[in-house]
């Protein structure tokens, strides 16, 4: 049964820490927080914590960038990385780093900015981090 609401059960800055330590041992510069970013991620994580879903697509099938450009956030690459269920923000970023896709993703050197979100619900317990690199 889907959830209503989505409340925070992780730390979103310090998923943010240990992806840009990460970055930092492969010679990488950090990714900055971006408000824009903040927004498309919460709105990842409460649409997927209201409607009991887990993929990239939405709910409705739509692509993860519509969340990106209805936070205005205007791009030249953007990317996601979710999870499912994480026990600690630890264990979240280790099962990223052990997946190629997503260690990619994470150590993408055209990438600049990121922000994540969490939240739980009857459904299960989310992660959504957008990462990106703005035209301005």
């Amino acid at each position: 049964m889907a959830g209503t609401a989505a409340s925070a059960y992780l730390d979103d800055d310090e998923i943010v820490e240990l992806i840009n330590h990460y970055r930092r041992v492969h010679n990488l510069k950090p990714l900055k927080e971006n408000l824009k970013l903040k927004l498309s991620s919460r709105l990842k994580v409460r649409d997927m914590a209201s409607h009991g879903y887990f993929s990239h697509a939405g709910f409705n099938g739509e692509a993860f960038h519509l969340n990106v450009k209805k936070a205005n956030y205007t791009y030249r690459a953007v990317a996601e990385i979710l999870a499912l269920n994480g026990p600690n923000e630890r264990l979240v970023f280790e099962a990223w780093v052990n997946s190629a896709r997503h260690r990619a993703t994470i150590l993408d050197p055209d990438l600049e900015e990121i922000s994540c979100s969490n939240g739980s619900s009857r459904s299960g317990a989310y992660v959504a981090c957008h990462l990106g690199r703005s035209n301005h």
